[in-house]
């Protein structure tokens, strides 16, 4: 499977086809992950060897897994893309 991500103009490239049936999530806070998945767990967090701070490691440290998308994954797509 590949890669998907609303970042940018990768939202373009779309989610793929079959759906996601499990997802690995990076950047986004355990309350926005279980506000689009019925099931997540935190599987570990951002690796920084050499202790250099940026956004992922100072707001957003943690690396979900989650399944079942609470919504039809059109309509979720609509609403995940983002600009960074």
């Amino acid at each position: 499977m590949a890669a998907v991500s609303g970042m940018n103009t990768y939202w373009f490239k779309g989610y793929g086809d079959p759906l996601p049936e499990t997802v690995i999530i990076l950047g986004f806070s355990q309350k926005d992950v279980e506000s689009a998945f019925l099931d997540c767990s935190l599987a570990g967090l951002t690796p920084n060897p050499y202790e250099i701070e940026n956004e992922e490691t100072r707001y957003h440290p943690d690396i979900f897994v989650c399944r079942k998308l609470r919504y039809p994954w059109p309509d979720f797509w609509k609403e995940f893309r983002f600009f960074g």
